[in-house]
């Protein structure tokens, strides 16, 4: 009778973690020229656009990044989140 010994399988939990680093890195400048995008709206653009049509596309471009890019940024988080799960179950199942 033969005797088991595992399947030899197991996982690289560290390329897991530059993963997690790479997306942190990228979710982070994201969110950083969020930030710039808005202040350069708000200090540069608005005080310049006085109209009616101008005081509305400030707006939109603010609403935009409100939206859009958070719900970008938000996407990169539940990614990460993922990730890092991933990450934890294949340091179980290296150790099991």
């Amino acid at each position: 009778m033969a005797t088991m010994h595992g399947d030899n399988l197991e996982f690289n939990s560290e390329q897991l973690a530059k993963q997690i680093e790479i997306l942190e890195d990228v979710r982070q400048t994201i969110a950083n020229s969020k930030e710039k995008y808005e202040e350069y709206i708000n200090q540069e653009l608005r005080p310049n656009w006085t109209t009616e049509a101008g005081m509305q596309t400030a707006d939109q471009l603010i609403n935009f990044s409100e939206t859009e890019i958070k719900s970008f940024i938000d996407y990169l988080d539940g990614r990460i989140q993922n990730l890092r799960n991933a990450r934890e179950n294949t340091i179980r199942i290296n150790k099991a």
